[in-house]
């Protein structure tokens, strides 16, 4: 299973650009703990840095990616 199969980018509330992952069963709950809102940025967006200087949590990919490898998917 890949990681946009399960999660989703949110955006969080506390400065614009600045992106995590939320479980799709619950985007209210952001892996890193952070107060994000819904936001219409596609996975395949993840990282991308433009004009903008968009951020991306490190921590919210590593705590999905080890979700993953711990349930083998």
């Amino acid at each position: 299973m890949k990681i946009e199969d399960k999660y989703q980018v949110t955006e969080g509330i506390s400065g614009y650009w600045h992106y995590h992952l939320s479980p799709k069963s619950n985007l209210s709950r952001v892996l890193c703990g952070a107060r994000t809102m819904h936001c219409y940025l596609p996975f395949d967006r993840w990282g991308f840095v433009g004009h903008l200087n968009e951020k991306y949590c490190d921590e919210c990919l590593k705590i999905a990616e080890s979700k993953l490898i711990e349930k083998g998917e």
